[in-house]
């Protein structure tokens, strides 16, 4: 016994997600889990088995927490094949403001605390998201790539 408790006792113990980091501070989405996916808030249909996002008009996706506890400067999404209209937000402030971010661009934050990042994507008629594939049908660039910088 160590103090009170027996040693590996985690009866006392409370776990707590600090911080999460996608590698390199790259996240990337393939649509072949749902590891990332917001099933609770999204309207739009998230297809593992196409590995597509599908969209009508007024439908929207939302990610789950793609960082915590990092304070962003930027971010950059790209985006695989894409049909129709979307409109691409970013929250790098536990969803209390989102931002509008032009893909290809570089977009410096107006607001970003370390609480949680966030994508809100949002269609304005039928659209969808695909990964982009080579003639063998192996994945070259993901559905969605958002890069961010601290």
């Amino acid at each position: 016994f160590i103090g009170l408790n027996g040693l590996g006792d985690r009866s006392q113990v409370i776990d707590a997600t600090k911080k999460i980091l996608a590698g390199q501070m790259i996240y990337e989405e393939y649509v072949y889990d749902t590891d990332f996916h917001d099933s609770v808030n999204s309207t739009a249909t998230f297809n593992t088995g196409t590995n597509q996002i599908t969209f009508t008009a007024g439908q929207i996706w939302y990610s789950s927490v793609i960082d915590l506890g990092t304070t962003l400067r930027q971010v950059k999404i790209d985006l695989g094949t894409v049909v129709g209209t979307l409109t691409y937000e970013i929250s790098s402030d536990n969803k209390v403001t989102y931002q509008t971010l032009t893909e290809g661009t570089l977009t410096t934050l107006t607001l970003s605390n370390g609480l949680g990042t966030f994508l809100r994507i949002t269609a304005t008629g039928i659209a969808s998201i695909s990964r982009t594939n080579d003639i063998y049908s192996q994945a070259t660039e993901p559905n969605i790539k958002l890069t961010m910088v601290e």
